[in-house]
């Protein structure tokens, strides 16, 4: 008896888990999903699990930005060097 209450507890417990969850409102400082690099889209999909996913791509769309500037700049400083 004590068996299937717990095993009915539980099962209850599961489908009331599995029911549609509503989505949290998203600010309207929050980047659009169109916006952003192809190769980061896939972070997203942290929402799944509770991170704000769009954000996380936001964050590293911007280190991606910066490190191409960086990259950009250092290819033009070496050009610089060997042009001379």
């Amino acid at each position: 008896m004590k068996i299937t209450l717990a095993l009915l507890l539980c099962l209850t417990v599961f489908l009331i888990s599995c029911g549609d969850k509503p989505k949290a409102s998203t600010s309207d400082s929050a980047p659009s999903h169109a916006t952003g690099r192809a190769e980061t889209r896939g972070l997203e999909a942290a929402g799944a699990v509770g991170y704000d996913g769009a954000a996380i791509r936001h964050e590293v769309d911007n280190a991606l930005n910066k490190t191409d500037v960086q990259n950009a700049e250092t290819r033009k400083a070496m050009d610089q060097i060997n042009a001379k």
